[in-house]
C-alpha cells in the first residue's frame, strides 16, 4: 500500500512539466569578472597536474596505501592520465568520491603516559588525491583572491606569511609608545 502511494507520487512528479519558481534576487557584490570565471572553469591539464605534484614536499608523510608524492612523480607517465581524469571528474562535477574525502584523525601523545585529551596532538591524515584537488583549487583562486583581499590580510596573499603581521604590529605599538613619550 505505502509502496503504491510512493510510486504514484513519483510517477506524478516525473510526468508533470517542470515549473520554474522565481525567487527574489538578492544582489551580492561580484568581484569576479567574466575573464576570471573563464579561467576558473578551464579544464585541468596534464602539465598543471605535474606542476602541482612537484610543489609537494618530498620525503614527508605517506599517502593512502603508503604512497608518497615521489611514487606519483616517478610513475607519472604511467598514472598521469588516470589521475588527471579523476581530478577533471571532480573539477567538472564538483562531486568528490567518499574515499578521497575520508580523513583519519590520529592522536599523538605529547609525552609518556598521557591521561587527558589535552596530552595529545591531533593530526589529520588526508588522502593524497584530496590534497592534490585542494592544491588545484587553491592555485586557481589565489590570483583572484590576491586582487580582492586587503594588504593587511597577510596569510591570504602571495609571497606573504602570517608572521609578518606580528612584526608590523610590534612596529606599530613601538611607534605609538614613542609618540606617547614625546
Amino acid at each position: 500500500m505505502i509502496v503504491d502511494i510512493n510510486a504514484n507520487i513519483l510517477a506524478d512528479a516525473l510526468t508533470r512539466p517542470l515549473s520554474i519558481q522565481t525567487m527574489p534576487t538578492i544582489q551580492h557584490p561580484c568581484f569576479v569578472n567574466e575573464e576570471e570565471i573563464e579561467d576558473l572553469n578551464k579544464p585541468v591539464t596534464l602539465g598543471e597536474l605535474e606542476v602541482v605534484l612537484k610543489c609537494f614536499k618530498k620525503y614527508k608523510s605517506l599517502g593512502l596505501g603508503g604512497w608518497k608524492v615521489e611514487v606519483y612523480l616517478a610513475f607519472f607517465e604511467l598514472i598521469g592520465e588516470d589521475l588527471l581524469r579523476v581530478i577533471e571528474d571532480y573539477w567538472m562535477s564538483g562531486i568528490m568520491y567518499d574515499a578521497f574525502n575520508a580523513t583519519f584523525i590520529a592522536l599523538i601523545p605529547k609525552f609518556d603516559k598521557p591521561s587527558t585529551f589535552n596530552d595529545f596532538w591531533p593530526i589529520s591524515l588526508c588522502n593524497f588525491i584530496y590534497k592534490i584537488i585542494a592544491k588545484f583549487i587553491a592555485n586557481h583562486i589565489k590570483p583572484i583572491l590576491s586582487q580582492h583581499i586587503s594588504k593587511e590580510q597577510f596569510s591570504f596573499l602571495d609571497n606573504h606569511q602570517i608572521h609578518e603581521a606580528t612584526g608590523i604590529s610590534l612596529e606599530c605599538l613601538h611607534s605609538l609608545k614613542i609618540k606617547n613619550l614625546k
